[in-house]
């Protein structure tokens, strides 16, 4: 045996193991994707799927190649595990890692092929199309409010990067995620960019975080009132529309958007800067938080500490040592048939915030003839929004888009 084959027969078993490791974490997480209430498979599954794009399917065939043509190869080697048992388990973990990838694709498609019916654009490898991902920065940024630490709350305002319009746009206030207590204004800057390029004025809002020693149930709710009252305030110096502005969020986000927005409608929103909050034209939430004690008692055993955490420090304390803060920070409790139209992006299996909440609000709202979009996201979770490329970003900035230019005027 020359030393060019006996170099080979070595390294072989190497690719192989490290190729086969490889194939049954992909398989993992195709399992994952195609049942996620198993435990820790489907939380890894649904969230890698859109987060890889068509880019882990592509590297699930790379490595069935790769490992086929291992396969292939053993029939000229003496190395042990090129006999015919080596031969038929590289086979196998080929097969493996093609059956993987192809999972990955179909769900891939089957999303892509929903971004394209929500108006959404989105490339062969589930990114959507405008550039990669950057950090974006705001045309202006402006302080809307001290809060009782001294910290300066900001707005950053996004505008249309087209020529300056004729008449005054929709406006979308964004309230930002992290279970109240991580993140800022500035979390998915690049989505907030894309989405002003697309015709709307976007201004994206700080509000005071939770932490261990301060509970912010009865502060962050009248901060998001006191940005909706900025917002009317200055919507002629930024070419808004003060009937058409649409308070939107995703994850506490949300839940905040949703309730500071069903509040104002019933006239029992309070801003912690004074003034006459005004109703918005329509509430939108993504992944939203709405029932704060079913966020905490979610089931998940990997994820569940977090939403415990985040729940109790917003709180002040457990659910049930709180029930007065558990009924005025849960949406439902302000929902009234006058609510502003809404408009709720889920997931089938939320793995940090269960699902639940979000459609007994749907229904709810639906009962009392509010009108109300559900846009549920196919092969996701919790993480939809994220990267600023993926699809399921693509599709929320379509949704959002269309709803914020379609919603009626307030008045």
């Amino acid at each position: 045996m020359t030393l060019r084959e006996r170099t080979a027969a070595l390294a072989r078993p190497a690719l192989v193991v490290v190729g086969g490791l490889a194939a049954l974490g992909l398989a993992l997480v195709a399992l994952g994707a195609l049942a996620p209430a198993l435990p820790l498979l489907g939380l890894a599954g649904r969230w890698h799927v859109l987060t890889l794009g068509g880019w882990g399917a592509a590297a699930g065939l790379a490595l069935a190649a790769g490992l086929a043509g291992l396969a292939r190869g053993g029939r000229r080697s003496s190395a042990r595990l090129a006999g015919r048992a080596g031969r038929r388990v590289t086979a196998g973990l080929a097969a493996l890692a093609l059956i993987a990838s192809s999972v990955l694709a179909s769900a891939l498609a089957t999303t892509a092929s929903f971004a394209a019916a929500q108006g959404a654009t989105v490339s062969a490898f589930g990114f959507a199309s405008g550039g990669p991902s950057l950090s974006a920065a705001p045309d202006a940024s402006q302080v809307y409010l001290v809060d009782d630490d001294g910290r300066e709350l900001r707005v950053d305002v996004y505008l249309p990067g087209s020529a300056a319009p004729r008449e005054p746009l929709p406006a979308v206030v964004v309230v930002h995620g992290g279970g109240w207590m991580l993140h800022d204004r500035t979390r998915q800057s690049d989505s907030l960019r894309r989405l002003a390029d697309s015709g709307l004025v976007v201004l994206a809002i700080d509000y005071t975080l939770a932490t261990r020693n301060r509970p912010t149930w009865n502060i962050a709710g009248d901060q998001v009132a006191c940005a909706l009252v900025w917002t009317a305030e200055h919507a002629d110096r930024y070419g808004v529309d003060a009937r058409r502005i649409v308070l939107a969020g995703s994850s506490a986000g949300g839940g905040l958007a949703l309730t500071t927005g069903y509040r104002a409608a019933a006239g029992t929103a309070t801003s912690a800067c004074g003034g006459a909050v005004p109703v918005p034209a329509g509430v939108a939430g993504a992944v939203p938080v709405v029932d704060p004690a079913g966020f905490h008692a979610n089931p998940d055993p990997f994820m569940s500490r977090y939403s415990r955490t985040m729940t109790e420090r917003y709180l002040g304390g457990a659910p049930g040592e709180h029930p007065d803060r558990i009924a005025a920070t849960t949406t439902l409790t302000h929902l009234a048939a006058d609510a502003p139209p809404t408009l709720l992006l889920t997931v089938e299996h939320d793995h940090l915030v269960p699902a639940d909440g979000a459609r007994e609000l749907a229904a709810a709202a639906l009962a009392l003839g509010v009108p109300v979009e559900r846009v549920e996201v196919p092969f996701a979770d919790h993480g939809v929004l994220v990267p600023s490329t993926g699809v399921g970003a693509s599709i929320w900035r379509a949704a959002l888009l269309r709803f914020a230019l379609d919603v009626d005027p307030v008045g």
